[in-house]
């Protein structure tokens, strides 16, 4: 009787020291400190950063610092992350989430978790204006064709999953979007699959160098990236997300920056998809 009460006594008195010895979660840390800390990859349209002053802009900025504003947070821009590197933060916990508008695909579900999207982006293969050699973009699967990438990135998922006969030339997750229409201007690639916002505004800027081509390769939703395992945290956002959509807010962000229309869609609520109430 007395081992068993001593038993009893032990983990009575040791149960709350353990529970102080637990680490806090982001969620407990995020509402302690009323901030987020987000990571960023500036890339056009999304998340941009004026050189000079250090002002950021852009329709996914503009979409996480509402989210914010609607959930009492504040948003810390913490530091600009590659796409081959979006993950190596929560390791070291230098960023509560990346937010930058990366999609949520099966091959980045290993490092971590996603909020519902903000906007749905199509993306669409780009080759040379002058380009006749193919009738589809199937005939791009083919040995002896060069694809640009980006490390990390959409364009390489497309690559891998679609092209994979293809020869693929992949550049640092931090370079510049435009070099690779660049590539396939100055006949170093002979495609590269892109977000049409970007194309648009390279062909508008350059006429005469690349055009669109085929159909659509894939509608990708842009989302939040954060650790895995943080589900108070995604609730959290995905509620502020759902608001933003059902209030309209979301609506007039993307018409704010949409400035070819058709290159970012409004994910619709779920009202929206059953017959008109009368």
């Amino acid at each position: 009787m007395k081992k068993l009460l001593f038993t009893i006594l032990l983990i009575c008195f040791s149960f709350p020291a353990f529970a102080t010895d637990q680490k806090e979660s982001i969620y407990d840390r995020v509402v302690r400190t009323k901030t987020l800390r987000c990571a960023y990859t500036t890339y056009p349209t999304f998340v941009e950063k004026d050189p000079n002053t250090g002002a950021f802009s852009g329709m996914f900025y503009d979409l996480v610092e509402e989210m914010g504003k609607q959930l009492g947070l504040k948003i810390e821009w913490t530091e600009e992350v590659g796409s081959d590197a979006l993950f190596a933060g929560f390791q070291t916990g230098r960023y509560d989430a990346v937010c930058a508008g990366y999609a949520a695909t099966p091959s980045r579900t290993w490092g971590g978790d996603f909020t519902k999207p903000l906007v749905f982006i199509p993306f669409y293969m780009y080759v040379r204006a002058n380009e006749t050699r193919f009738k589809d973009v199937d005939d791009l699967n083919k040995s002896g064709i060069g694809i640009a990438t980006l490390d990390g990135e959409m364009s390489q998922i497309v690559i891998h999953a679609d092209f994979p006969l293809a020869q693929e030339k992949s550049l640092p997750g931090l370079t510049a979007a435009t070099d690779r229409l660049e590539m396939i201007a100055t006949g170093k690639v002979d495609a590269t699959p892109m977000e049409p916002a970007i194309a648009a505004e390279y062909m508008a800027h350059n006429p005469g160098k690349i055009k669109q081509f085929g159909r659509s390769l894939r509608m990708e939703g842009s989302t939040i990236l954060i650790p895995h395992n943080e589900f108070a945290l995604k609730d959290m956002l995905d509620t502020a997300i759902d608001a933003m959509k059902w209030n309209g807010v979301i609506g007039k962000i993307v018409k704010k920056h949409e400035k070819y229309p058709g290159t970012m869609l409004v994910p619709a609520p779920a009202y929206a998809t059953t017959p008109e109430r009368k």
